[in-house]
């Protein structure tokens, strides 16, 4: 049996990927936690659990980040690639744009000079201009109001930071018609 293999089943790796993957936010994060594997170069390990360092302070001072919704990009590329975006498609785009804005401001404005999550932060993709000629063209618009907690139904008007919560918080959307033009 291969070294790693041995290590990982000895140490029930998938056990922890699976207690890990219960604090991701996303499906998608979820999904990467599941996959991820053992590392064995010393470099790279060095330079991961700086990065865990880095985002533990960050959200110990904030306690969450100001992501609403990221969509499956790699569902929406395999999609496009036989057909047009749809209007939802087109939507989620939008809103992933936004939650990548919002998270890149707040990693710039919470995280210190030195921090090698701040230049990963930059390469996130934020263009408000893209993200408002998007909304502009729907003929309706859903604005999240508020969270819902699908065990009680306890109702919250802004985001909990009990991090513990968020997976179980759904969104409450109002529904208003759309511009159907350019508001800028």
């Amino acid at each position: 049996m291969d070294i790693t293999l041995k290590t990982n089943t000895t140490l029930e790796f998938d056990k922890i990927k699976e207690e890990l993957s219960k604090f991701a936010k996303f499906e998608q994060s979820k999904n990467l936690c599941l996959r991820m594997s053992a590392l064995d170069n010393i470099e790279r390990i060095k330079q991961q659990l700086e990065l865990t360092r880095e985002a533990k302070k960050i959200l110990d001072y904030a306690k969450d980040t100001p992501t609403e919704f990221i969509a499956d990009v790699t569902k929406i590329k395999n999609n496009s690639a036989i057909s047009y975006l749809t209007e939802e498609e087109l939507n989620d785009i939008a809103k992933t744009m936004k939650s990548s804005r919002l998270l890149k401001r707040f990693i710039i404005d919470n995280s210190e000079d030195d921090f090698i999550i701040k230049g990963l932060a930059a390469e996130l993709v934020a263009d408000r201009d893209v993200e408002e000629k998007i909304f502009d063209t729907f003929d309706e618009i859903k604005i999240c109001t508020a969270y819902k907690d699908t065990r009680n139904g306890q109702i919250y008007t802004s985001y909990p930071t009990d991090v513990y919560i968020h997976k179980y918080l759904e969104p409450v959307y109002e529904t208003h018609k759309g511009w159907m033009q350019d508001i800028s």
